[in-house]
């Protein structure tokens, strides 16, 4: 999916994987657009309100805890390499 002129924020806690983000990012040219952060909290999505926002989430199998912050819209298996499916949740705001 090309979505050009839009930011990316990404969150790890995971120092290594930080910077693979930052590499990849300036491998395909859209470092600039990308900003790469630690722990987001559920605090932190008050920075997105009024904006529109896709939120792409993989926090390793607590997914259906973080199901309270909005509708759950749509349920997606990926493999992943994985020995099984790889829940992602589609959500939307509830208000």
């Amino acid at each position: 999916m090309r979505m050009p002129g839009v930011p990316v924020f990404a969150h790890d806690l995971n120092p290594k994987a930080q910077t693979g983000c930052r590499e990849v990012a300036a491998l395909n040219g859209v470092a600039e657009r990308v900003q790469m952060g630690g722990l987001f909290e559920g605090a932190d999505f008050a920075a997105y309100a009024g904006r529109k926002t896709w939120l792409v989430m993989d926090i390793d199998g607590v997914e259906r805890e973080m199901q309270g912050l909005g509708h759950l819209d749509h349920l997606l298996a990926t493999w992943e390499w994985r020995m099984g499916p790889t829940p992602w949740l589609v959500m939307e705001p509830s208000a």
